[in-house]
Formats: structure tokens, sequence, C-alpha cells
């Protein structure tokens, strides 16, 4: 179950790859491992409003710790979760998740380039 990397890298194209350091297409594991390099305190806002000092530790010490080889035992998406946040920072762009028919919004605090769009249930999670 790696719905939500795939839906990821569908949404990315070549210059989404070279803002992460890179000239080429990634797999998953290729991707989570360039954003677990390139992780930081994010600049990110979620559902409008910018991130506390404490949140922004605690997505960087999730994704710093998160666990590749698991990646096909599915991923558990929260609520602000913790690589999208990343993805928008790093990418400058925005991303909108509908979450059972809920809008969580994450916006960088750049100009977006673009809005990727998601949506999920309890169990699956696609474009």
């Amino acid at each position: 179950m790696t719905c939500f990397w795939d839906s990821i890298l569908s949404c990315l194209n070549i210059e989404d790859f070279k803002l992460l350091g890179v000239n080429k297409k990634l797999n998953r594991e290729e991707l989570i491992e360039s954003l677990k390099n390139k992780n930081c305190l994010v600049n990110t806002l979620w559902q409008g409003k910018p991130l506390k000092k404490q949140e922004k530790e605690e997505h960087f010490e999730a994704v710093k710790c998160y666990n590749i080889k698991d990646i096909y035992n599915g991923h558990l998406t929260s609520i602000c979760d913790s690589f999208l946040l990343l993805l928008c920072h790093l990418l400058k762009i925005n991303i909108t998740h509908k979450y059972l028919n809920n809008n969580i919004i994450y916006k960088t605090c750049s100009s977006a380039r673009k809005t990727l769009y998601f949506k999920s249930n309890r169990g699956h999670f696609s474009r």
C-alpha cells in the first residue's frame, strides 16, 4: 500500500525534482530519502495559520525518524501531515487534501508555483 507516495509522485514533474536537487524522476524510496535529506523547519501555512515553533520541531522529527522500509505497510497520513508540509515548503506549492469531505489546506509562504489536489478516506489516498 504505497498510495500516498504513488499519488504524490504522479503529480511531480522534472521542475519539482530539480528543486529537490536532482535532474530525474525519483522512485518512492528515492523521493523519501531526498525529502529526509532536505528536511527542515518548514515555513508553511496549515489551514491558513503558521505553525508554532514546537509544531515545526515535531514535524521535523517525524520526517527525520520516518522508516522508508515501512512504506509498503501504508502511510498513516496525519490531518496535518509532515511530508505534505515539507513538500509545500521545498517545492513552493500549495496542497489541498480532501479528507472525508473536509478540505485541509497547506500553503507555501512563497509565491506558489502550482496547487496539488489529493483526497483520502480512512484507507486510501489518491489524486
